[in-house]
């Protein structure tokens, strides 16, 4: 072969070698194909290195077609295949073959070729026999190989001697000796390739065959014979188990043998070029050589010199990873020295050999290191690197090898290392040793079992797959990518060293590249992802890792994220945003954090086609940033393009989210602005916002309502409108019949948007009310301009006929919360303050929102100034468009239909219209608004509901006329306002709202409170309707849940004696009606509860359970029976009140009424027996009886000297005179259950006289029918027939006859029989006597049976009764009863006390140590009742020291009307002083004690219930001013008054009642919701509550202590009447009435001689005498 063939095919080789692999398979050697078919054709294993082969293949890629285009690569020698095998384990098979039958001698055989039977033959003789002999040979395995080298020695000696050895080698012919060499070779092959068995060695014959042939082949020598040699030394050597001599010999051997072979076959200039070795022999012997090199380390590795196996190692690796610049067509490219992939294979096996036995070297490792990142690309080799890689990474080899990977990357790209590999265009030298790095990272490398060692090899291979992404060669990316994926997702990458993400993100930043479009992507196969795909997975998978953690990110991952702004997916830019905030890298001072924030704000918010949930991100970031940005001045803020954008397109947001971070931005911007103009665009941009034009109210308005609102100029507002030009007014076409909306407001996108922005607007106006903190005079001026500005574009909403009803209710719950002091300075009240009473201000706080400049300022704004054009007044001070607001609510109440807004309107203004201040500076408006209330507003309320296309429901209807009336009671303390004709509208309204009722009792409630409040505060209006108002009680009073509602309102009713005037006979008739028909209810409940009481199932607990009571139904019966004391006291107190003439006209009704409510019983119960018993007894009497206290004083025993008593007994009453024995004066002491009263009379001359007129009298006349004589009455007698022929009023007598006959011998056809009325004395009269069907009772006034009785009567003139009953002498049990009787009171009796809290006080002591108060308590306290003087005090002292001593003060107040009286136990009346304990104690005693508190509270606080506790406390009355202003002493002194004046309104200072009652007292009276009175009415109204409360405490607390079945509250009236049966059943059991009579009680020894001319009589002893003989000759006559 020619030296440029050899040139040529040397050429071709290189180009089919790895040239071919790399131009053939490179480019599709990491995509993602599975097959396994290349590797399995050659035979090659699949190692078990990497476990993510199916997710990563590795670069064994080459498809069935290019293999099967391509020559397959040659087979690895015997010699690999057999080291693989012991490198496995297991043992090469040996090809069966059949023997010979007998062994041939190998001597015989070798001469018969021999052509001579010399011994010594020659050399040509010899060859020619040795030829012949390696014919014979082959195919037969039965051979003496040990005889036949036997014979072969001498040939042997002979053909490798060597010249200089002899004659014999001189004369030797070179050529003959070489060829005679061959022949002995190939005779050893041809023996080795039969793979003989060892008994052809003879016995004990092998060993030293073996060792003589291997000696042989040891002095091999040249190519030819090097090959020969190779052939069959693996099978002498027993795979060099039987290696003769020194091993470090065969080292050199085979390194010698490499050496030669390799120059030959990678030579362009071989060796031997006449020798007959091919190229293709000499690539089989290197494959061979270095196979076997490889076994003679593994076997004989402990007896070779380790340096000289590194220095062949070393030299090995050296050549194989050499490389060559080629020029191929002007190309300038590289090539490897070594591109045999056989020979390739064999320096990686000994590699892998020598890392079994750890002897590489640092050298070593590098260049094997680089070894095997380039020949991981070659198919045949990759899982035998991949076996050696995995190796090194799991001894201790990892971290060299890591360097060793680190060196080269560091090496880059060099002259030759960058051009690119012959025949592969895309990849360099460099390239490919980066794949092969990080193909073994990636992929071989194992992330350990622990976390621990995960740490330590992620952090060891982050580093160096760092530089390697550097290169940017995409297989090198389709790693790496996937392999950061693989380290983040891992549960273990908490483990991470924090220079480990620094890697992982530096890899990222440096292959920010892939996310370019199209960014090496061309040669990628196909369903293969993208490159820019990958790195979005690797990127998400370390944003998502840090925004699961709680630490921030690191700030590089902020700088790539900020890199990649443009490119990156949503959901990383909304990670990014996260880090950016909590990093705070954009907060306001940074470098150019305004320039990066405008770019975010382009990128994620104003583009549209972003997610939403980046742009929420976006807009909450930006609106966290410039909420930090306080020092930013807000010129630049509010002036940035992109706040001025995000505000200009507000209007089309309609993200919940979004919207609410620009209105974050907005507000700072109304919040901060210093210009004005500045705020107005602003506000501008918040109008457009807060607009949908096509929303619109369709109502269907009555035509009162469009008269109200065009009367008002509202239906075209003539307001300025400078930004909100797009409201349109409603035009007059606008009030047509329309029935609905076209939509809901909740079915708009826009809902959300609208309802924020006016939430936003709305906050930031209550800001600027309430931030006082203001630099400079100037600037003040400004911020309240813009706060006028502000709740103009508010009211306008307000007033536009295009709000939605929420924005509305928004807007009002900031408006209704406003409030204004004596200085009319605006406050906001907190929101959940129910009321604007309790608030205290401070009145020298100048930076507020006024409603009017401060006196002495003449420069007054007018209303135009001050609603139309806030801008205007920059040069005076801006107030608040308090009249634009009257006007809008106005406007409102007549447009909307909404029930929902209405509840907030009424309620919130009910609370508002509490503070006249605020509405000083608009009398006219708050006027008209008011007269509309009253005037038109309850009647047009069916147009609610329109809006949601549903008629409102019973519970809506009763709740909206409830929130009606509550307001309308809201405006009586308004009175100066309004007219006559007003007033008198408003008390009709709750005249007209008892009967409204859709279920529920609530409107008839209030209306019944405001009656209460009305008879108060407008005493003339409600006197004038009081008939109607007593008619309509008539139609509602069987309503059982208004019973205690309307009792407590007709009694509150009897103590407004002022108003009586209005009330007729026919009204009278009505209230006794009411009252009896509670009286009738409460014994119908009580008669049922008494039939059901056996039940066990029954509610009410028997007699003798030993359960105690629930408290319900104590609460129940002390409920019930509270309406009845009520009732009953209604009927005492009214009758009383009446003139003797309205007293007869109404007597037979009343007394009607309460037999029927008796109607189940066969005789009269005491509460009905002790109230007849008052009517009768009072029948008679004038007008104005006096109060008892009055008439107690008056049965004190008279001094008369020595006397003669005796006491009767007539029916209910008790007749007591004490006669002088000397004189002629007498003491008559009348005593009965509801009163007493006690006269001194001239007794002789006062008999006398009555028997004068006796006489006079005319005797014949018959008896007038009272029904004869009044035709036209029907409800009861007249006053002429009830006094038969007498005056009442001037005290004349008609003389009835006494020769009529028989009592009741002419009973007239409607009168009840005579004896009814004594019947009805006894409580034996029953109700079905006739009084149902319209009978009268014979009621009638004359003279007496017997001259005696006129005297000895209780029941003064009144006929057809009983006479009197003489009651036993000296019995001193009769006589201690009497006196009993005479201590306990008629009248019913309550205290009460009066607490007065000051400024500031909280604590008990603080409050009972109080001995002053302000001006206005003191006026309270004189309006509660009367000033009196304790020392001497007669009747009930409420436990009070009346004796002189003052230790309970001096003086206290006290009320009392006709049948109660009321002590006041006055705080700060009773002395207590600090350091005085005992003081103190008994001061609590009283003020703890009492049920019923009164609280005057100043203190600016609320008033705990429990500030002074006790076990006694039920019900406190709260009367707290509306303001905070407080009247001291020293002001009142000098005549500044209490109550503040407006110049406009001309309003009083008002005050809150509200009661506070234990869970347990079921009070519910007029102020448990809040009522607001003037001082004028305020003492009244408290006292009726605290009248009320007194008593149903009283009633509670029996029934609470006792059993509730039998426990009831007996009244002092009823207490009377058990003392006066107790004396009857006493003198019953001394003697009866005949014995008594028949005992001459007038004894001549007692009283002297008795004359029978009452004319003759001269001391009252001899009166009383005179009586007694009367009254016996009457008994004995009957």
């Amino acid at each position: 072969m020619s030296k440029g063939e050899r040139s040529a095919q040397s050429k071709s080789k290189g180009s089919s070698g790895l040239s071919n692999f790399f131009r053939n398979v490179m480019p599709s050697a990491f995509t993602y194909d599975n097959s396994d078919a290349a590797s399995a054709s050659r035979g090659v294993a699949r190692t078990g290195t990497t476990d993510d082969a199916a997710a990563y293949p590795s670069a064994n890629l080459a498809t069935a077609e290019q293999q099967q285009s391509s020559p397959p690569p040659p087979q690895p020698p015997k010699a690999h295949s057999h080291a693989a095998a012991l490198e496995d384990g297991s043992a090469a098979p040996s090809d069966e073959a059949s023997a010979d039958p007998e062994p041939v001698d190998a001597l015989t055989l070798f001469k018969e070729h021999a052509l001579t039977a010399d011994i010594d033959p020659p050399l040509d003789a010899r060859l020619i026999a040795l030829q012949a002999l390696v014919a014979g040979v082959e195919g037969r395995r039965a051979i003496n190989i040990t005889g036949l080298w036997r014979a072969l020695s001498d040939t042997i000696d002979h053909a490798f001697a060597t010249a200089g050895d002899g004659e014999q080698g001189e004369a030797a012919d070179r050529s003959q000796r070489e060829a005679l060499r061959e022949a002995i070779l190939c005779t050893i092959c041809a023996l080795a390739s039969q793979k003989p068995d060892e008994a052809c060695f003879g016995e004990g014959g092998s060993a030293q065959t073996r060792e003589k042939m291997l000696g042989v082949l040891a002095l091999a020598e040249g190519l030819r014979e090097v090959s020969l040699a190779l052939q069959c030394v693996v099978w002498l050597s027993n795979d060099a188990q039987s290696l003769p001599g020194d091993s470090n010999d065969w080292l050199e051997h085979m390194a010698a043998w490499i050496t030669l072979l390799a120059r030959h076959f990678y030579s362009d200039d071989p060796v031997g070029v006449l020798s007959p070795v091919t190229p293709e022999s000499s690539h089989t012997s290197l494959t061979a050589a270095i196979g076997f090199l490889s076994l003679i380390i593994s076997v004989e590795y402990p007896l070779l010199k380790s340096d000289r196996v590194s220095s062949i190692a070393l030299d090995l690796f050296i050549q194989i990873t050499r490389a060559r610049p080629v020029n191929v067509d002007g190309s300038e490219e590289v090539a490897w020295v070594w591109n045999e992939p056989d020979h390739i294979y064999g320096v990686l096996f000994l590699l892998k050999t020598i890392i079994k036995y750890g002897a590489l070297t640092q050298e070593e490792l590098s260049y094997g290191v680089l070894l095997l990142c380039t020949a991981v690309n070659i198919i045949i080799c990759k899982d035998l690197c991949c076996q050696i890689t995995f190796t090194l990474f799991t001894s201790s080899y990892m971290r060299d090898t890591l360097l060793s990977m680190n060196s080269i990357l560091s090496s880059g790209n060099t002259a030759l290392n960058s051009r690119h590999i012959q025949g592969v265009s895309s990849t360099t030298l460099y390239e490919a040793a980066v794949n092969g790095i990080v193909y073994y990272i990636t992929q071989v490398m194992d992330t350990g079992p622990t976390g621990f060692q995960f740490s330590l090899r992620t952090g060891n291979c982050l580093p160096v797959l760092d530089k390697a992404a550097q290169c940017m060669h995409p297989g090198v990316l389709r790693l790496t990518l996937p392999y950061l994926c693989k380290v983040v997702n891992d549960d273990r990458a908490e483990s991470m060293l924090p220079e480990d993400w620094n890697a992982v993100l530096s890899i990222l930043m440096t292959t920010a590249d892939c996310q370019l479009v199209g960014f090496c992507d061309g040669d990628v196969s196909e369903g293969a992802p993208k490159l820019a795909h990958l790195y979005d997975l690797a990127l998400q998978s370390v944003v998502g890792f840090f925004s699961r953690g709680d630490s921030p990110a690191p700030a590089e991952l902020v700088k790539l994220l900020f890199k990649l702004r443009d490119i990156l997916p949503d959901k990383v830019a909304q990670s990014m945003l996260r880090f950016i905030e909590v990093s705070g890298s954009l907060r306001p001072g940074g470098v150019s954090w305004t320039t990066q924030l405008e770019e975010l704000m382009h990128l994620y918010y104003f583009d549209r086609s972003r997610s939403i949930e980046l742009r929420r991100h976006m807009a909450r970031l930006c609106a966290s940033i410039y909420s930090e940005a306080a020092e930013m001045s807000m010129a630049d803020f509010g002036t940035m393009p992109i706040v001025v954008s995000a505000l200009e397109q507000l209007h089309l947001e309609t993200d919940d989210v979004v919207v609410t971070s620009v209105l974050e931005i907005l507000s700072m911007l109304l919040k901060r602005a210093n210009d004005s103009t500045m705020f107005r665009d602003t506000l501008e941009y918040a109008a457009m916002a807060a607009a949908e034009p096509e929303y619109y109210h369709e109502i269907k308005l009555s035509p009162l309502s469009k008269a109200q609102l065009r009367s008002t100029g509202d239906i075209s507002p003539t307001h300025s409108r400078p930004y909100w030009q797009d409201f349109p007014p409603l035009p007059p076409a606008e009030l047509t019949e329309k029935s609905s909306p076209r939509k809901d407001e909740r079915e708009f996108a826009s809902h959300f948007r609208i309802t924020r922005t006016v939430r936003c607007l709305l906050k930031v106006l209550e800001w600027r009310l309430t931030t006082t903190d203001s630099s400079s005079a100037e600037r003040y001026a400004q911020h309240g301009a813009d706060s006028v500005e502000l709740a103009s574009l508010l009211l306008a909403f307000l007033e536009s006929w295009n709000a939605f009803p929420s924005v509305q209710r928004d807007i009002l719950s900031l408006f209704l919360r406003l409030h204004a002091d004596s200085d009319l300075k605006i406050y906001v009240m907190d929101p959940g303050q129910d009321t604007v009473m309790d608030q205290r201000v401070s009145l020298h706080e100048s930076a507020r929102l006024r409603l009017a400049p401060p006196k002495g300022d003449d420069s007054r704004s007018t209303d135009a100034a001050s609603d139309k054009s806030p801008s205007n007044t920059l040069a005076k001070e801006a107030l608040f468009p308090i009249k634009r607001y009257v006007n809008a609510l106005k406007v409102l109440f007549v447009t909307n239909a909404d029930i929902e807004t209405y509840y907030v309107l009424c309620r919130g203004l009910s609370i508002q219209l509490g503070n006249p201040y605020l509405f000083a500076v608009c009398g006219l408006e708050i006027r008209a608004l008011l007269l509309f209330l009253v005037g038109d507003l309850k009647s047009d309320t069916v147009k609610y509901g329109q809006t949601s296309g549903a008629r409102p429901s019973a519970a809506d209807k009763d709740t909206l006329s409830a929130c009606t009336y509550g307001l309308l009671l809201c405006t009586m303390h308004y009175k100066s306002l309004m007219t006559r004709h007003h007033q008198d509208q408003l008390i009709d309204a709750f005249n007209d709202g008892l009967t409204v009722t859709w279920g529920a009792q609530a409107t008839p409630k209030i209306c019944l409170h405001a009656l209460t409040v009305g008879m108060l505060e407008l005493p003339s209006a409600t006197g004038r309707r009081l008939p109607h108002i007593l008619q309509q009680l008539a139609k509602i009073y069987s309503k059982d849940e208004l019973s205690l509602h309307l009792v407590e309102f007709v009694s509150a009713l009897s103590r407004e004696t002022s108003i009586h005037v209005f009330i007729r006979p026919q009204d009278y008739r009505m209230i006794f009606a009411v009252a009896a028909n509670y009286i009738r209810l409460h014994n119908e409940q009580r008669r049922r509860k008494a039939a059901i009481a056996p039940n066990a199932a029954s509610d009410v607990p028997r007699p003798d359970t030993s359960d105690p009571p629930t408290n319900e139904l104590v609460k129940e019966l002390a409920r019930n029976h509270y309406v009845l004391i009520l009732a009953y006291q209604v009927i005492d107190f009214y009758y009383l009140s009446l003139s003797p003439k309205v007293r007869a006209e109404i007597v037979n009704s009343v007394i009607a009424g309460l037999l029927m409510s008796n109607y189940d019983r066969g005789c009269l119960d005491e509460l009905n027996e002790v109230c007849l018993d008052m009517i009768v007894l009072n029948l008679n009497q004038p007008i104005g009886k006096e109060n008892a206290d009055d008439q107690a004083d008056k049965h004190v025993p008279m001094d008369l000297g020595p006397v003669v008593e005796r006491s009767w007994l007539h029916h209910n009453g008790i007749v007591t005179i004490r006669a002088q024995t000397g004189g002629p004066m007498a003491q008559i002491t009348v005593r009965s259950p509801s009163w007493t009263t006690s006269r001194g009379v001239n007794l002789p001359a006062e008999l006398a006289k009555k028997h004068a007129e006796r006489a006079e009298s005319f005797v014949g006349s018959p008896p007038v029918s009272p029904v004869a004589e009044s035709p036209t009455s029907s409800l009861g007698p007249s006053s002429r027939s009830l006094t038969r022929g007498r005056s009442m009023g001037h005290g004349r007598r008609a003389i009835m006859s006494t020769a009529q006959g028989p009592s009741g011998a002419y009973p007239e056809p409607d009168m009840l029989p005579l004896d009814s009325i004594a019947k009805l004395l006894r409580a034996e009269l029953a109700p079905q006597h006739g009084l149902a069907s319209g009978k009268q009772l014979p009621l009638r006034f004359g003279q007496a049976p017997c001259l005696a009785q006129e005297v000895v009567t209780a029941y003064q003139g009144l006929q057809h009764i009983d006479p009197p009953t003489l009651l036993p002498v000296r019995s001193e049990v009769i006589a201690r009863a009497i006196r009993n009787f005479d201590t306990t009171s008629p009248t019913d009796a309550y205290k009460i006390c009066v607490i007065y809290v000051g400024p500031g006080q909280t604590t008990e002591r603080e409050i009972l140590l109080n001995q002053q108060g302000s001006p206005a308590y003191w006026d309270f306290l004189r309006g509660l009742g009367k000033i009196e003087r304790l020392s001497g005090m007669k009747g009930f002292s409420a436990g009070l020291d009346t004796s002189g001593q003052d230790s309970d003060g001096r003086y206290t107040i006290r009320w009392k009307n006709l049948i109660s009286q009321l002590t006041f136990h006055v705080g700060t009346l009773i002395p207590a002083q600090e350091g005085k304990q005992e003081q103190f104690i008994r001061k609590k005693a009283y003020m703890a004690n009492d049920y019923v508190q009164i609280v005057f509270n100043e203190s600016g606080r609320d008033y705990e219930f429990d500030t002074i506790p006790s076990q006694c406390n039920y019900v406190q009355i709260i009367v707290t001013p509306v303001d905070g202003r407080i009247s001291s002493t020293e002001e009142h002194a000098q005549g500044v008054p209490y109550e503040y004046v407006s110049d406009d309104a001309g309003f009083v200072q008002l005050y809150k009642v509200q009661t506070q009652v234990n869970p347990d007292v079921p009070f519910a009276g007029p102020a448990m919701e809040p009522k607001i009175l003037t001082l004028k009415a305020l003492p009244a109204f408290v006292r009726s509550i605290g009248i009320h409360a007194a008593i149903l405490s009283q009633v509670y607390t029996c029934y609470n202590i006792a059993d509730p079945t039998v426990g009831q509250f007996v009244s002092p009236w009823r207490s009377r009447l058990w003392s006066i049966k107790r004396i009857r059943l006493s003198a019953q059991r001394e003697a009866s009435v005949r014995s008594l009579t028949a005992a001459a009680p007038y004894d001549a020894s007692v009283f002297g001689d008795i004359p029978e001319d009452p004319a003759q009589l001269t001391t009252a002893s001899q009166a009383l005498g005179f009586l007694l003989r009367d009254l016996d000759l009457f008994y004995s006559q009957r």
